[in-house]
């Protein structure tokens, strides 16, 4: 006696799989669709690409993998290199590019570098031997021989975040780091400071030449004086911001508004601050570059350049499947936002 077939996600035996065809049928889409939303593909609709992951999800379809990279020839990884895993921007730049990168059968391998160039590149030689489908990186410079031989050596598509390096083949996501720190001058020289400093990384990355560039424009704009002195580029971490603001306060004629381009820079600009025994904003007026995790725990509020990072992370693994699939390279700035403490 013939019996019905077993309904669509529910297969016969508990070895059974749902199968690719399954999910087209749930989804309402042909086979190829199907594919191309898995495979990550660009030329797909956002629509045609949730009705997919809607079906996949609903009848917990578990793709074949290692089917899938045998034909295609790769390793269905992708390596994720950053400057310092420490800080919340760069988590949350991670956690929003795996979010895009493994509903499309990918495996981020991340790896840090501690700020150290020499560790980019033995970082960028060992992606290359574990054969990474494509790299999204955050050098600690881009001036450093052997990490530019490294990439230059390095057969996968690479994405670079916030860097500029014109002779390597990338795409490059970035910050429009330049507006928004002119926003942070326009605000401080609006509350009459006079004397306004910015403490950020090495002149060697773009993040820091184009805040370097909104500083000084900002300035010009509010009629103030450029003081060398008050510029203070070198690192990122919270000890250099704890040193140079330090500094900067000890001298006969400090500043009254201090810019702190980074997160850490500014985690460690408030340390000093407070080490000084300053009020936060009445003496000294603190404008961190990033939004800190948790500002409700900071009293009083801070004013901020907001740069959204889970964004960067979505647009570094877009720009990186784009890549992988036609080998196309595009560059994309993304905005800044001041933010002013309430």
């Amino acid at each position: 006696m013939a019996t019905d077939p077993p309904p669509i996600g529910h297969p016969e035996g508990p070895e059974a799989k749902v199968t690719m065809r399954e999910v087209a049928i749930r989804a309402g889409v042909g086979l190829g669709s199907v594919s191309r939303v898995l495979s990550g593909h660009p030329a797909v609709s956002e629509s045609l690409r949730q009705k997919v992951l809607q079906a996949v999800a609903e009848l917990d379809y578990e793709p074949d993998f290692t089917a899938m990279s045998l034909r295609r020839g790769s390793t269905m990884t992708v390596a994720f290199l950053v400057r310092d895993i420490a800080n919340p921007l760069f988590s949350d730049m991670v956690k929003a590019a795996e979010a895009i990168l493994h509903p499309v059968g990918y495996s981020v391998l991340l790896l840090n570098s501690d700020g150290d160039p020499a560790r980019d590149a033995a970082h960028i030689r060992l992606f290359a031997r574990r054969r990474v489908d494509g790299l999204i990186a955050s050098l600690a410079t881009e001036v450093h021989a052997e990490s530019l031989a490294a990439l230059r050596a390095f057969k996968a598509p690479v994405v670079l975040v916030d860097r500029h390096v014109p002779e390597i083949e990338a795409s490059v996501v970035s910050s429009d780091h330049y507006s928004g720190v002119r926003a942070a001058v326009k605000h401080l020289a609006g509350r009459g400071h006079r004397r306004i400093g910015l403490i950020t990384g090495p002149r060697e990355v773009l993040a820091s030449r184009e805040r370097t560039r909104g500083y000084k424009a900002g300035l010009r704009s509010a009629g103030i004086h450029y003081d060398a002195g008050l510029l203070q580029t070198g690192a990122y971490d919270a000890d250099f911001g704890t040193d140079k603001t330090t500094r900067l306060l000890e001298t006969d004629d400090p500043p009254t508004g201090i810019i702190a381009g980074g997160l850490m820079v500014g985690y460690g600009s408030l340390r000093a601050i407070r080490a000084l025994g300053l009020s936060v904003p009445d003496q000294v007026e603190l404008v961190p570059c990033d939004s800190w995790p948790f500002p409700e725990l900071f009293a009083p509020s801070l004013s901020f350049v907001h740069r959204d990072a889970s964004l960067m992370g979505r647009t570094a693994a877009e720009l990186l499947l784009e890549s992988i699939q036609d080998g196309t390279n595009r560059e994309v700035m993304l905005p800044t936002e001041f933010v002013t403490a309430d």
